[in-house]
């Protein structure tokens, strides 16, 4: 009797999965950037799941699951910087970004350095640990010590592709002619002015991070980050050119394509699992199978929709009642409801945005342009409206557009006639719903899940002991070295410096011969003229 393939697969499956060797795994999100740790939050749970013993220390609760230890680190500090730091971001342009980003980071390491749960695993000297998670090239690069700490090998995160930074460190290539900044709202076809702007900003930020705002880190870190052998520490810069993996947000299916090294693993979707985790409760359920469609409105976690200013939200909350025939779901954080709130207009200060745009009745996602929702709507073939705030929303948005799924309204722009203008378009016009459909097939088509891909990079790191293999070697170059100038000073300049002297020389020698008198000349004849008599 023949044994099908699925039971043989499943029979497979079973043994792996018992044969996993436990492991033990320190994941560091001590700052509360909530929608780095949201997208993160389901490998978290996964190698728990997996029979790995994870020791979670972050701001962010995270479920009660087996084999999961948490520490929360909590202090209302922290939240106050932060709530500077996205005040600042919002009020600025892309040059302002990054002193307010070095301002503020520097500030919020002063500050987390002396919680605690950090304190505590700074003393401890009996734990062991086979690998640390960390996300070590957002604000946060001293928890790169801890690595060195526990001797221990680093697998990096990171909630977008790539920055300039962060390629420097992994050694990833980031050509400015068509991987532009997040910081911008430029495409992959850059035109001339835009690659000028690119290049400068992106130059800006490598200098600045290296030589301003690193060393300042490097000093928090020298003063804080004391324990048994940190006297032998190497620099930060270092460290962080020691990772061993770099799990990064990305997905082609909603940003420029670019390259990657093997040492990059894209996982962009890891969000998506939370649509298990998070199904759709039986009223929110009801509500959305009862609707003709429904409109999904979000500005994430970092916005609250009262900061765009009480004239744009009279206007949203009109452009919503004259939606009536659609069910609008709205995350809304402010303690008051907002003036104006229609009977089709549902708020919440939480949904499960996964599963909401997932069901078939969900036809619109309006959202600020966060990284996440537009991998999510994209995912399920959501049209999208951009409303970008700050940060990589205008250049998130700039895809949305670009692909064809979507439209943006700038906030200056929140009148509800405006509103009605794009979202009726996404409704009415088939042109954005086809491009969705195709976004989300992309993003469908797969070799592996994003989780697994996560959870088998982080099990890989363990196996092969840091993974330095797949460490390029442009991490030992010097900059001279990279950029090939000892090669064209050899191929180019050498071959030109000899060509000029033998000119020069040329030059020298020929006017000489020429000024000589007839006589001269003459005699010159002669003795040339007997030399050939006599041979």
């Amino acid at each position: 009797m023949k044994v099908s393939t699925a039971v043989t697969l499943a029979i497979i499956a079973a043994f792996c999965t018992s044969s996993v060797v436990s492991s033990n795994i320190l994941v560091l999100m001590p700052i509360p950037f909530t929608s780095h740790i949201l997208t993160f939050k389901p490998l978290f749970i996964e190698l728990a799941n997996r029979g790995h013993n994870v020791t979670y220390i972050g701001a962010l609760n995270l479920p009660k699951t087996p084999n999961l230890q948490q520490t929360l680190v909590k202090n209302e500090s922290i939240d106050h910087i932060l709530e500077k730091l996205v005040a600042a971001l919002r009020q600025t342009d892309s040059w302002g970004f990054l002193s307010y980003f070095w301002k503020y980071g520097s500030e919020l390491n002063e500050v987390v350095l002396d919680q605690p749960a950090i304190r505590n695993l700074l003393n401890d000297e009996s734990s062991h640990f086979d690998v640390i998670i960390s996300e070590p090239y957002f604000l946060q690069e001293a928890f790169i010590v801890f690595g060195h700490k526990f001797n221990v090998p680093t697998v990096a995160i990171f909630p977008l592709g790539p920055t300039i930074w962060a390629s420097y460190l992994s050694g990833n290539p980031m050509p400015f002619s068509y991987v532009p900044s997040y910081k911008t709202s430029f495409s992959d076809h850059m035109s001339f002015g835009e690659r000028v702007q690119n290049t400068l900003l992106q130059l800006y930020e490598f200098l600045g991070t290296k030589y301003y705002y690193l060393p300042i880190i490097e000093n928090v870190a020298r003063r804080k980050l004391i324990y048994k052998g940190s006297e032998n520490r190497p620099p930060l810069e270092e460290l962080l050119t020691r990772v061993s993996l770099n799990l990064v947000d990305y997905h082609f299916s909603s940003s420029y394509n670019r390259p990657f090294g093997s040492n990059i693993v894209p996982v962009g979707g890891l969000t998506l699992a939370r649509q298990k985790m998070e199904p759709l409760d039986k009223a929110l359920s009801d509500l959305m199978d009862r609707s003709d469609g429904v409109i999904y409105f979000s500005l994430g976690s970092h916005i609250k929709v009262s900061a765009l200013g009480e004239e744009a939200v009279a206007e949203i909350m009109k452009a919503f009642s004259k939606l009536s025939s659609y069910q609008i779901l709205m995350k809304w954080n402010d303690i008051l409801p907002p003036t104006g709130l229609s009977p089709n207009v549902h708020i919440s200060s939480w949904f499960p945005q996964p599963s909401i745009l997932g069901h078939p009745k969900c036809k619109v996602m309006i959202g600020h342009g966060g990284l996440h929702g537009i991998m999510e709507a994209a995912h399920h073939g959501v049209p999208f409206v951009g409303i970008p705030c700050f940060s990589d929303q205008e250049f998130n948005t700039k895809f949305v557009v670009s692909a064809g799924f979507g439209l943006r309204v700038g906030k200056e722009e929140l009148t509800a006639e405006n509103i009605l203008r794009a979202v009726r378009a996404l409704l009415e016009e088939p042109k954005y719903k086809e491009a969705a459909v195709r976004r989300s097939k992309i993003a469908k088509d797969r070799m592996v899940d994003p989780l697994d891909q996560a959870v088998y990079s982080v099990e890989y790191a363990i196996r092969h002991k840091a993974a330095d293999h797949l460490r390029p070697a442009v991490l030992d170059l010097y900059w001279y070295q990279y950029l090939l100038l000892d090669v064209l000073l050899v191929i180019v300049v050498f071959p030109i410096v000899v060509i000029y002297m033998l000119i020069k020389c040329a030059k020298f020698h020929i006017p000489k011969f020429a000024t000589q008198p007839p006589l001269q000349h003459e005699k010159s004849r002669k003795i040339l003229k007997n030399k050939g008599n006599k041979s």
